[in-house]
């Protein structure tokens, strides 16, 4: 109740919020880039700045906050951006649930105070390091006049002050560079205590055979426990087979080992396991490789890394394995496949990898069984194959026989299979042909790859420009594929129009460059590039009022479950060739074609083309083409393809995650609207949605069908929103817009695409009047 009612009333307060106006402060918030979009707003019902929200988080400042005091401004928002950065609001909730459960434990309110405590002081540390010690008088005044005006908000809000505040001035003051000295001796007692810990763990945990009393003595199977070490998994093949033969060399050794080797295959009850040694029939958990039990763990390491990896035939091993699962009508579904491992490079290959996968690829086994498919389709995937990206182990599946009692789409099986299995290793790509399924597994270099191509792909596009004074620098240090700067004439470009090609070449149309930032326009002469020139004053005018719009629209649009922001363009434009590619899946019946054929189709060009994809996507996004496009072109791509590729989202995951499908759909938040005297905002509303529709079959539902229910509701909405004056908006509540929404559902619902209802949880509707007070 204590929680709630706080709540509720920081709620009420901060309903009325205003956006902040001050272009000072938005400059300062636009230079410090965040994952996600932080809003800047003012109240009379605060007296000191307080942060809240997750999702969408709000930093709010006083009504008479003094806008021209840029450095008590600096302050205050390095330290509510960097409770943003940590998610402390996340944790205050985390907090005050755990003192809710245990709300009888004086020790746990205690742990809500120190810890809410314990974050402002991390909070002080981390602003004055990243302003510099220099700062720290001026950090500790700026805290001290936010005291004289605590605000006293609520549980669930960080506030720029707190108690203890001579706490926090004398942790703030002490605050010194750390010492290399320091740092190494901290390292060094961590090691030490992690290893004194690691190692009584592993006394307590270490793998030992199991055998029935009798069969082995107590000093056999200590002999065969030295068989596992310390450090093995990261050891290469080839050393650890090097250590293996020169240590257990002997007769009575190899005796012993081939003993305890046929004990092992024909009694795995007493490694603890239920039954024959079964990935489907043993209940064994093979996505991880620490056991539950010591005598399990020996019997999988000597079965999975001893003996095929010290045999004669280790290059190549075929392990037999039986996958089963039950099916929704209470029958059974077993599948017979052979896993052949094959080391390709044992001076590269670890131990550990070579387990691993083997582990995983029993996993993914046992996913296939799981999706059921039919025994006369198995000749379609005989084999599912993958290699490390380092080429030094390759890893086959082939199925041997199905026995199922409820038939399912091997397609949809084999898909769900394999990225299942590339998710286990964190792949990227999936395709098919030819009746196999091939996965290619990724490492550091695949991004640093992925990053090189961004870099060649800018070089191409900047090159024609080149003899002309520009320049330019592609720096991906985190291989996100993001880091073009371009300069002209000493200043940085901000982007460049190309009026003959008519394309915008940009890497972002928000802001977030350095002051004094240009756009160039680019100058023909007889049909051919002769030169660039910066834009005129006019011209540079429309391209700030453009960018200032993407930065602070708030709107992000989300198909499915992937939210994509404004904030930042991610990949450059789609070319010429991309769009071509994609249109040929355009063709003169498609409107009349079933949603699970062009689905299909789709799929598969986007498997094949993933960069090509991306950009395209990326363009609808930001309804940003770099080409020129019809309107029926423009339709095709932006509703029916993105509209598809939801729904293809939607079955990937599912397929993955074994659950029912989801409902596809969208969510956005529409621009603000609002009116302004004086120069201050003193009316406002905006909103934002998120909505979904059924399908209820692909088959028979067509794409002309689908397509017309959706762009129905869409520009319902759209227009709506343009055609509503302020003060029509400002009379509704948000019941009044969950009506309206459902109203225009049910007016483009078919017989076969249906909205899903829209209730107030679909709903974020907020607006504020304050015209005519004081």
């Amino acid at each position: 109740a204590f929680f709630l009612i706080a709540c509720l009333r920081c709620r009420r307060a901060f309903r009325t919020a205003l956006p902040v106006e001050d272009e000072g402060l938005r400059s300062m918030l636009a230079e410090r880039r965040l994952r996600r979009t932080v809003f800047l707003r003012r109240s009379d019902r605060v007296d000191a700045p307080v942060t809240y929200g997750v999702i969408r988080p709000v930093i709010l400042f006083p009504d008479a906050t003094d806008w021209s005091d840029t450095a008590r401004l600096t302050c205050v928002l390095e330290h509510e951006l960097t409770h943003i950065r940590r998610l402390d609001a996340l944790w205050k909730m985390a907090l005050a649930l755990t003192a809710c459960v245990h709300w009888f434990n004086p020790l746990v309110w205690a742990m809500y105070v120190l810890a809410n405590r314990d974050m402002e002081l991390r909070c002080d540390e981390a602003v004055v390091r990243r302003l510099g010690l220099d700062s720290r008088s001026k950090y500790a005044l700026t805290l001290i006049s936010m005291e004289e005006k605590k605000s006293g908000l609520g549980p669930f809000a960080s506030a720029f002050s707190k108690n203890a505040i001579e706490e926090r001035i004398i942790a703030i003051m002490k605050t010194k560079k750390r010492s290399i000295a320091a740092i190494l001796a901290a390292v060094v007692l961590v090691c030490c205590v992690g290893v004194g810990f690691a190692t009584s763990a592993a006394k307590d945990s270490t793998p030992y055979p199991g055998a029935q009393d009798g069969t082995f003595t107590k000093k056999e199977l200590d002999r065969l426990a030295s068989l596992w070490f310390e450090g093995y998994g990261d050891m290469t093949v080839a050393e650890y087979q090097q250590k293996m033969w020169i240590e257990f060399d002997t007769p009575e050794a190899m005796a012993l080992i081939e003993r305890y080797g046929q004990y092992s295959a024909a009694h795995p009850e007493d490694a603890g396991l239920a039954g024959p040694y079964q990935s489907g029939a043993d209940g064994a958990d093979y996505h991880s490789l620490t056991e539950t039990t010591p005598s399990r763990a020996f019997y999988n390491y000597f079965h999975q890394v001893y003996e095929p990896l010290t045999a004669h035939n280790w290059q190549e091993r075929t392990f037999s394995d039986v996958a089963s699962a039950r099916t929704e009508d209470g029958g059974t579904a077993t599948l017979e496949y052979d896993v052949t491992m094959r080391i390709l490079d044992p001076d590269v290959l670890t131990v550990n990898d070579y387990q691993r996968r083997l582990l995983y690829t029993k996993a993914s086994m046992e996913r296939l069984v799981q999706l059921n498919p039919p025994e006369d389709q198995l000749g379609r995937y005989t084999m599912l194959s993958s290699a490390t990206p380092d080429e030094a182990l390759q890893v086959s599946v082939t199925y041997s026989s199905l026995i199922s009692d409820q038939p399912a789409d091997l397609d949809a099986a084999a898909n769900g299979v394999a990225d299942y299995y590339l998710r286990q290793f964190g792949g990227t790509q999936v395709t098919q042909g030819g009746g196999y399924i091939f996965i290619d597994d990724p490492d550091a270099e695949l991004h640093a790859q992925s990053s090189r191509e961004s870099a060649n792909q800018w070089d191409r596009q900047l090159t024609p420009y080149a003899p002309f004074g520009l320049t330019w620098e592609f720096n991906d240090p985190d291989l996100d594929g993001n880091g073009l700067t371009m300069w002209f004439q000493g200043r940085e470009v901000r982007g460049i129009y190309d009026e003959q090609e008519g394309m915008w070449i940009t890497e972002h149309t928000g802001t977030g460059f350095s002051d004094g930032a240009v756009e160039l326009h680019t100058v023909y002469t007889d049909g051919k590039l002769s030169g660039l020139r910066l834009a005129t004053a006019e011209e540079q005018a429309e391209f700030d009022e453009t960018r200032q719009r993407n930065a602070a629209a708030r709107s992000t649009i989300s198909l499915g479950t992937a939210e994509l922001s404004t904030e930042q363009r991610e990949v450059p434009q789609a070319t010429r060739e991309d769009y071509d590619a994609l249109l040929t899946l355009r063709q003169w019946d498609t409107q009349n074609e079933s949603l699970e054929s062009f689905n299909q189709r789709l799929l598969d060009w986007a498997n094949a083309n993933p960069d090509a994809w991306d950009r395209i996507n990326c363009d609808v996004i930001w309804d940003d083409y770099g080409v020129e496009l019809s309107a029926e072109e423009k339709a095709f791509i932006a509703l029916t393809c993105r509209l598809s590729g939801t729904e293809n989202g939607q079955r990937v995951r599912a397929l993955y995650t074994g659950d029912p499908e989801q409902d596809p759909g969208w969510s956005r938040s529409l621009p603000m609207k609002y009116s302004r005297e004086g120069g201050i905002v003193n009316a406002w509303c905006d909103l934002y949605y998120d909505i979904s529709y059924h399908i209820s079959d692909k088959s028979t539902v067509a794409v002309e069908e689908r397509d017309a229910c959706v762009s129905g509701m869409m520009n319902a909405i759209d227009t709506f929103w343009q055609d509503t004056d302020l003060e029509t908006l400002l009379a509704m509540s948000e019941e009044d817009i969950v009506s309206q929404f459902n109203a225009w559902a049910e007016a483009v619902n078919t017989e076969n695409v249906r909205f899903d209802p829209v209730t107030a949880d679909n709903i974020h509707f907020e607006h504020a009047d304050e015209r005519g007070i004081g």
